[in-house]
């Protein structure tokens, strides 16, 4: 048999499965009609140029 140990053979499969699984679910538009990749970009965008929002408070405070 080409198998020689099936336990870790068997975990092997399930990790496989799972990591397929996880790509198929990132790459399909699952959040609200975008993929994955376009939804983590467009969280990130938001969450950068949100923060960059409140820098002109701080320099302003700063001064005075």
């Amino acid at each position: 048999m080409l198998v020689r140990n099936k336990k870790m053979f068997s975990i092997g499969v399930v990790f496989a499965i799972s990591f397929f699984t996880v790509l198929a679910l990132i790459f399909s538009p699952v959040f609200d009609g975008k993929n994955g990749l376009v939804f983590s970009d467009d969280m990130f965008n938001k969450l950068s140029k949100g923060s960059s929002y409140f820098i002109p408070k701080v320099a302003r405070l700063k001064q005075r």
